[in-house]
C-alpha cells in the first residue's frame, strides 16, 4: 500500500504548477458481470484533488472566457464493497483520471475476499474506466495463489465538490 500512496503523491504534485486545486468526493455505483462470478453489483466512494489544467484566457464581447482545450486532472482514493450472488468483497484503490471532452482513467490497488475457511486472501487489483458520469469499466484482479478475476460493468458518479469554473 505503501507504494500506492507514493504514486497518488506523485500523481498530485505535478499538477501543482499553474493549476488550480480542488478538493472532491465522489460516490459510484456500479453493475456489471464477473467472468466465472455471474453478476455483481458493487458501491463506492473516491475522495481526492482535481488539477484544473493551465488555461489561456481571450476576450469575448468583453467578457473573459477560458480555453475549451484545457483538462483536468483527478487524482484520488477509492474504497468499495462489491457484492455477487454468493459472496462479497472490499477494495481500495489509488487513482487517477484525465477529463478533456470524455474522461479515462487508471487505477492500482488491493481487494480482500474471504475464503470458506473464513481466511482472508489478498488480491492485486488494476482498473480502467471511461465514459462523462457513466463510464464503461474493466479490472483485473490475481491473488497470490494465481486466483485471476475479470470484471466488465458500467459505474455512474457523481463528483462534488468546489466548483469547477469553465
Amino acid at each position: 500500500m505503501k507504494r500506492f500512496i507514493l504514486v497518488f503523491l506523485l500523481i498530485s504534485l505535478t499538477g501543482l504548477t499553474k493549476a488550480e486545486i480542488l478538493p472532491y468526493i465522489s460516490p459510484g455505483v456500479q453493475i456489471g458481470y464477473g467472468f466465472g462470478q455471474g453478476f455483481f453489483y458493487s458501491g463506492q466512494i473516491t475522495v481526492g484533488f482535481s488539477y484544473n489544467g493551465p488555461r489561456k484566457p481571450w476576450e469575448v464581447g468583453g467578457g473573459i472566457h477560458h480555453d475549451p482545450d484545457h483538462y483536468y486532472i483527478f487524482p484520488g482514493v477509492t474504497f468499495g464493497k462489491r457484492f455477487y450472488k454468493n459472496y462479497s468483497y472490499s477494495y481500495a484503490d489509488v487513482q487517477v483520471c484525465f477529463v478533456g471532452i470524455v474522461g479515462i482513467g487508471y487505477g492500482i490497488g488491493r481487494q480482500e475476499s474471504k475464503s470458506s475457511g473464513g481466511e482472508i486472501i489478498p488480491f492485486k487489483r488494476i482498473k480502467v474506466w471511461g465514459g462523462v458520469f457513466v463510464n464503461a469499466t474493466y479490472d483485473y484482479a490475481k491473488s497470490k495463489e494465481g486466483v485471476v478475476n475479470h470484471n466488465l460493468g458500467i459505474i455512474g458518479v457523481i463528483p462534488f465538490g468546489k466548483e469547477i469554473n469553465y
